[in-house]
């Protein structure tokens, strides 16, 4: 039960980033200033009350996953996690809330494309480690063969 619900948690946060960084994209360059100040507002409330619990959700139920289990996988999908929950708070959280405070206040300024840009770059980074873990978690729970160990043998 504790591996679905590690599932779920992890499938909600990897939809709502990539959601957040496929209306950011579409909202800057194809909709309206008004538009856009919606999509940013809705990637703060409700979209961070959804992604917050759903990464505490992969954390404390990986947390109790890994006391059982030490392998290497197992020490890089920590390692992974501790830094993706560093980036959300220390870059992607405030990012997103001076970006929709700067949109909101209609500020296209330099900070703002810095702010988007960066929340850009950091949420792809996220995404990133989030399907690596993915498909190490598809390893442990033995969904997916492990390439590497089965080229070596």
């Amino acid at each position: 039960m504790l591996v679905i619900i590690h599932l779920i948690c992890a499938l909600i946060a990897l939809l709502c980033l990539l959601l957040f960084l496929g209306s950011s994209v579409i909202a800057e360059l194809f909709l309206s200033h008004e538009q856009l100040i919606t999509v940013k507002f809705a990637i703060v409330n409700p979209g961070l009350f959804i992604l917050i619990p759903a990464m505490m959700g992969i954390g404390i139920s990986g947390y109790f996953l890994s006391k059982k289990n030490t392998s290497a996988i197992v020490v890089r999908k920590i390692s992974r996690m501790r830094t993706m929950v560093l980036l959300a708070f220390v870059i992607l959280i405030p990012s997103a809330l001076v970006v929709r405070y700067l949109v909101g206040t209609y500020q296209n300024t330099i900070e703002l494309y810095f702010f988007q840009t960066l929340e850009l770059v950091v949420g792809g980074v996220n995404i990133y480690l989030l399907l690596r873990n993915m498909f190490d978690g598809f390893i442990l729970t033995g969904r997916r063969r492990n390439h590497q160990l089965h080229k070596e043998n």
